[in-house]
């Protein structure tokens, strides 16, 4: 599986039709047909390559919209690391809070983010750190997408879908790019301007990330409840504004 997702060119087969004019035409489907959605559920598979080792999650992941043009979201998912499985739960709630529970056996880690918080000894935004973005593929277009020349490529398809492939490559100043990889590449779907994929590859080429989504469900009315946790009484909660890189792993 993790050979299938970081291989990509294996997997995705050319299509002969007719395309987009332009990377900026496939961006105006994304934006256009995406701007209505108020909520998304799909199962997700996340490849991270870390040196010799590459951390897998696979699981569920849900977003809903806020009036104030914000998402809460929802993940459930294990994740395979140097030989350990981990159950991990991401809930976003509508109150800027973000907790993260990492299981293994009968013990739980449970992290607290306040995207509405400073991180002690950081200039970065908390809301630039939140995890949930990190499985939402809109979410990576967003950060790096002023930072980006696209170039639309041959179109592909995956699972008898028909996707626009779109290749950024990190704009150059003064000789040298400011993003941390050489190059990310977006799947789009040709019907709902919905990115079923990204890959992001570092400045040799080699993949640094694959993320994969599939099972889409749209505006579904996905219950409250789904968005809110408390922790239990007395659990030990770490502060992750107040403790810069306790990052769970």
């Amino acid at each position: 599986m993790i050979r299938c997702l970081l291989c990509l060119l294996a997997v995705a087969a050319p299509l002969q039709a007719q395309e987009p004019a332009s990377a900026d035409a496939v961006l105006k489907l994304h934006d256009t047909r995406t701007a209505g959605m108020k909520s998304w559920q799909a199962n997700f598979a996340k490849a991270i390559a870390q040196g010799t080792n590459v951390i897998m999650q696979t699981g569920t992941v849900r977003l809903a919209r806020l009036p104030d043009g914000g998402e809460k979201g929802r993940a459930d998912f294990l994740m395979q690391v140097a030989g350990r499985e981990l159950n991990y739960r991401i809930i976003a709630g509508d109150d800027g809070v973000v907790w993260q529970l990492v299981s293994q056996g009968n013990r739980t880690g449970i992290y607290k983010l306040d995207l509405n918080r400073p991180i002690e000894g950081s200039k970065e935004s908390p809301r630039s750190v939140n995890p949930i973005n990190e499985l939402n593929p809109a979410s990576h277009l967003q950060k790096y997408r002023g930072q980006l020349d696209f170039a639309l490529e041959a179109p592909q398809t995956l699972a008898g879908r028909r996707l626009h492939q779109l290749a950024g490559k990190p704009k150059v100043a003064a000789g040298v790019s400011q993003l941390p990889f050489g190059s990310i590449r977006f799947w789009v779907g040709a019907e709902d301007g919905f990115i079923y994929r990204i890959a992001i590859a570092d400045l040799r080429g080699a993949p640094m990330l694959v993320l994969e989504l599939s099972g889409l469900k749209t505006n579904l009315n996905l219950e409250d409840g789904l968005f809110i946790y408390a922790p239990p009484e007395g659990a030990n909660v770490l502060d992750l504004n107040a403790r810069l890189g306790q990052r769970p792993h």
